[in-house]
């Protein structure tokens, strides 16, 4: 799998999170704010099921029932009180009492419950009753006030209670026009649909509205201010702004979630670019050290923490890199070393030969009288001097020609093992030994070209080991290749002469020594056999040198 795609498939991964995560939390947040907003609209014990209000009521130890607060506030913002009544019809637990709520049901006290559409009743597992009746602190202060003897005329006494109950006593005869009013002279006269409304939820009426009809038939009122009214602008309002703080608060954790992802990220993502950054610029600098980085990588081995694996790709071509450069550098600083010397020595190998050339050029200009013999001798000197210098021009332009493309190859079809063997006659029979070869094997070669690689490969066999050293030389055809062998039983090289073999800035003899030639002939064996579309090596040990040619078969 390529970066690009790792890459893609990590910020795909990085998305998912982060809107799997917005999702979770955006939910958790709706709900919670739909909760507070709507849970507390929930005020009419009329609407509740038995499971909802079986929470609250417990029992001690000793078999005591109690109500919650809760319960006892739901009831009365319902209107009314709630009791709870065991199976022999005891009351239990009362959230209220009054003349009316006897502490003991009776047969026939169920069967008005029955029969009064005020009464709501429901059944719990234990075997106990919750009976909920609508029941206002405004029926509570009439029916304290219906116990006075000369009721409906209200005594000091009263009076008294309705002002400190904070309420309004009113009569009205039958056509509904109010005819006695005690502490509410400012109140408008009801009507009788403001009556019929007082059926509605509690949480919706203004006032609290308890009436009786007298035998006079008039009508006794009891009205005081609903504690529990709620208008509807009023939860609109309590709604908008518990959603906007809903509202708030997600936006506020969004930004903070949003920040703190990208930080985490920005730290995944960065912390490698920027180490990478610094590899970089630490290879401008020619430094090819690796860079150390716990936060990066792992102590143990060195490799890159899991987290960062998706780099492994990157971290591992950085340091192929360094590493190439590095031997890029090694090879350079060679090369320079060589290219140095081989001019220094090439230098030498000119000016040596110039020199005898212009000192026997200054004996014959000179006055002396020079015999026949003598003058024969410094000019066939002067004669190889010329030659030697010839040579090693021509090598030096033929190696820079094979290197940039400027010898042309006359290529034919050449059985391999005739061509060998007809080079081979060229040296003494026992020196050159060839081995005995299979069928016939043909290869694609320009001839004159390829004798200069034999005449440097098995020349230098020759050259450069004790006389009449064995040389040997083998052909195998392997796949669509043939590999050429030239084997010597000589003293061998040493490693640094080996791995510097090819290379035109190298020289392994002195260059004043007669038989070191021009320094360029295995550079230009190389460049010729690849020239041919094949390759050379060499190895060599204590027992002596091998050179393996391989070029392709037709």
């Amino acid at each position: 799998m390529n970066l690009s795609r790792k890459m893609t498939i990590r910020f795909v991964t990085y998305f998912f999170m982060f809107y799997a995560v917005l999702i979770v939390v955006s939910f958790g947040i709706l709900m919670g704010a739909f909760t507070m907003t709507f849970s507390s609209f929930e005020e009419d014990i009329r609407e509740a099921v038995s499971s909802d209000l079986e929470k609250g009521i417990s029992r001690t130890a000793i078999g005591k029932y109690s109500m919650s607060n809760d319960l006892i506030e739901l009831a009365e913002r319902s209107g009314g009180i709630v009791r709870l009544i065991a199976g022999d019809g005891r009351v239990v637990a009362t959230s209220g009492k009054g003349e009316i709520h006897p502490d003991i049901y009776t047969f026939s006290d169920f069967s008005k419950l029955q029969n009064d559409k005020g009464n709501y009743l429901w059944q719990f597992e234990n075997g106990v009753f919750l009976l909920f009746t609508e029941y206002t602190k405004a029926d509570a202060l009439l029916e304290t006030l219906q116990r006075e003897r000369d009721f409906p005329l209200l005594s000091t006494e009263g009076t008294e209670y309705v002002k400190v109950a904070d309420a309004v006593f009113e009569r009205y005869d039958a056509l509904g026009n109010r005819i006695e009013v005690v502490n509410g002279s400012s109140k408008e006269a009801l009507r009788g649909t403001d009556l019929l409304s007082a059926s509605n939820l509690l949480t919706e009426q203004k006032e609290i509205i308890a009436t009786v009809l007298l035998s006079d038939g008039s009508t006794a009122v009891v009205r005081m201010e609903n504690p529990y009214f709620f208008s509807f602008d009023s939860k609109m309002i309590t709604i908008l702004k518990k959603m906007g703080l809903a509202f708030l608060i997600f936006h506020v954790f969004l930004l903070l979630f949003t920040l703190i992802y990208s930080l985490w990220i920005g730290t995944r993502l960065g912390r490698p670019v920027l180490y990478f950054l610094k590899r970089i610029e630490q290879l401008a600098r020619k430094d090819y050290s690796q860079l150390k980085d716990t936060k990066l990588r792992v102590n143990s081995d060195g490799r890159l923490k899991r987290k960062y694996r998706i780099y492994e790709d990157i971290d591992r071509s950085l340091f192929m890199l360094s590493m190439n450069l590095a031997d890029n550098e090694r090879k350079l600083q060679l090369t320079e070393k060589l290219r140095e010397e081989w001019i220094t020595g090439l230098s030498h190998d000119l000016k040596t030969p110039l020199s005898s050339v212009y000192g026997y050029a200054v004996m014959l200009s000179s006055d002396h009288s020079w015999t026949g013999d003598e003058v024969r001798d410094f000019a066939c000197t002067m004669r190889d001097k010329a030659d030697y210098m010839d040579a090693l021009i021509d090598d030096l332009t033929y190696t820079y020609q094979l290197k940039n493309d400027g010898v042309l190859l006359e290529k034919e079809r050449v059985e391999l093992g005739e061509y060998i063997v007809g080079y081979a006659k060229r040296y003494i029979a026992e020196d050159i030994r060839l081995s005995e070869m299979e069928g016939s094997i043909y290869v694609f070669i320009d001839p004159i070209r390829f004798s200069r690689v034999l005449d440097n490969v098995i020349g230098n066999a020759v050259k450069h080991n004790p006389d009449h050293t064995p040389i040997h030389i083998a052909i195998s055809a392997k796949d669509d290749s043939v590999l050429l062998e030239v084997r010597d039983e000589g003293e061998g090289m040493t490693a640094d002469i080996v791995e510097n073999l090819f290379n035109r800035y190298y020289r392994g003899t002195n260059t004043t020594s007669d038989e070191s030639g021009t320094g360029l002939g295995l550079t230009i064996a190389r460049q010729l056999v690849e020239a041919h579309d094949g390759e050379i090596d060499v190895e060599s040990s204590g027992q002596g040198t091998t050179i393996r040619i391989k070029i392709p078969k037709l």
